[in-house]
């Protein structure tokens, strides 16, 4: 087997070119000054809007450690793409709000991120979609089995 017949080169290269046409139509909204995982927590709150979201449910569905996503909302917060709001449910927590400002950026960005899975999709079945899913899934909890093995 070659490098390029194994997964983690072919997820790679398909993550790449992902990244490289995802800045193409970010860079063409004129948002470059945003990071991609910037842009990932923008399009999360703007499809959550209606919900308190706290720094958990990020971390939870972006997969980022606790660490990585406090700095990162402190410099989205610097930035004045997010602002923290104390929770009406509960007191000891902070709810992550766009700002009014990131609101329109936020929508410019879910607009690239559907344009390209658009792309992406196009001719491709439910079926196929929903099995392709089905393998990420698996790989990512055998990825995740084998890191709890070395711990």
């Amino acid at each position: 087997m070659t490098i390029q017949q194994t997964i983690g080169f072919q997820v790679k290269q398909l993550a790449n070119q992902l990244n490289r046409v995802a800045q193409q139509q970010i860079s063409q909204a004129g948002l470059i000054e945003i990071p991609e995982s910037q842009q990932w927590v923008l399009s999360y709150l703007y499809d959550h809007q209606t919900k308190e979201i706290f720094q958990s449910d990020l971390q939870q569905a972006l997969g980022f450690g606790k660490s990585t996503i406090s700095e990162l909302l402190a410099r989205m917060q610097k930035n004045d793409l997010i602002r923290l709001k104390q929770s009406a449910k509960d007191h000891r927590r902070k709810q992550v709000l766009l700002t009014t400002t990131s609101l329109q950026k936020a929508a410019i960005v879910n607009q690239s991120i559907s344009a390209v899975e658009k792309q992406l999709t196009n001719g491709l079945t439910n079926n196929r979609l929903t099995e392709l899913f089905q393998l990420i899934q698996q790989l990512k909890q055998k990825l995740k089995n084998i890191n709890s093995n070395k711990e």
